[in-house]
């Protein structure tokens, strides 16, 4: 966007409210002022003509206050910076908070979909056993994966604890370059893991393994579609650019979730029917987004199944980097148009 003449600010709003300042005064008449204040900048949000919002509202910075007090400080810095869209009603929003949020609404998205007439896999929602079950005594294979978070992070046993802290002080080297550069990065290696949450595949045998526990938290259950391929369309505006990942080739589990075994997947730049590009078109429209990544798959007999809108966040460079589609000339192209869907 620089190299085409374009004045752009990137703004890490994991530094607020310790290294960044951010307020708005509307006084009795409604007249308002808004400033975003940084280590080397001053602006009025005025200024912005387009917001790409990609930020993890983590906190990251805050430190050295009074014991108790840090998630405090989050909670009210993501409430207030929950409000940013309406300080900048007049800017292109690739895409607005409200509607990412209500795009990612899974149900809806089903919803959606099958008005627009694509096909989706036979469903099930939340953690009601009784509707599991039926869904699960239709079908030879069922798939589960979570609703929204794609990740457990949690806090190492005391035991754990102390069996990887005699780890690292054996890699003295790590050890000091952690404590040096990013003491948050140093706490959470000592403390915390992630784990990340990948979709499972169970058939009839083991059907009760997994529906006995489903009561404990909502999930996505639905029957298991046979796979030729899978489709990760990236849309930007009223493009799109469909990659297909044969996700077959992969290891043991890739098969299922190509994510776990993605660099052993082959990856290529795919052309949509056109029915099924302006079904894509469509529901973007409807869900309000300007920028997302859609889940497909198509099966052995070349029929094409809805899964997901990855609404928020969605990383596409990775795909770009694989095909050699133009993603990010894309994206610049439409936060400086302002011209999308």
């Amino acid at each position: 966007m620089r190299g085409r003449g374009a004045k752009v600010l990137h703004c890490d709003f994991g530094q607020f409210p310790q290294k960044l300042q951010l307020a708005t005064a509307i006084d009795g008449h409604g007249s308002q002022q808004s400033l975003l204040i940084d280590a080397d900048s001053r602006h009025s949000l005025d200024e912005f003509t387009a917001v790409w919002d990609r930020s993890q509202l983590g906190n990251k910075t805050i430190r050295s206050v009074k014991m108790g007090m840090e998630e405090y400080i989050r909670a009210e810095s993501r409430t207030f910076l929950d409000g940013l869209y309406y300080l900048m009603p007049k800017a292109f929003w690739m895409s607005p908070p409200p509607q990412v949020r209500a795009a990612e609404i899974k149900i809806r998205q089903k919803q959606i979909a099958t008005r627009l007439g694509l096909r989706i896999p036979d469903s099930c929602v939340g953690n009601a056993g009784e509707l599991a079950r039926a869904l699960a005594e239709r079908h030879e294979a069922m798939a589960v994966k979570s609703i929204y978070r794609t990740f457990v992070d949690y806090e190492l046993t005391p035991w754990e604890k102390v069996k990887r802290f005699c780890y690292n002080v054996k890699n003295s080297k790590m050890l000091e370059e952690y404590r040096r550069t990013d003491r948050l990065m140093w706490d959470d290696l000592q403390y915390r893991c992630r784990q990340m949450i990948f979709t499972q595949k169970f058939g009839k045998d083991e059907a009760e393994i997994y529906l006995s526990a489903i009561s404990a938290c909502p999930v996505i259950l639905q029957e298991y579609i046979p796979k030729k391929l899978e489709l990760r369309i990236t849309a930007v505006g009223q493009k799109l650019f469909p990659c297909a990942i044969y996700s077959q080739e992969a290891q043991g589990d890739g098969a299922v979730d190509y994510r776990s075994h993605e660099d052993e997947a082959r990856h290529e730049a795919y052309k949509l029917p056109a029915a099924i590009e302006e079904k894509c078109l469509a529901l973007l429209r409807e869900l309000g987004l300007q920028f997302g990544a859609i889940d497909m798959i198509v099966t052995p007999d070349d029929d094409y199944v809805f899964l997901e809108v990855n609404a928020s966040n969605s990383a596409f460079l990775w795909v770009q980097e694989r095909t050699g589609m133009p993603i990010a000339e894309a994206i610049a192209d439409l936060l400086i148009s302002r011209k999308g869907l």
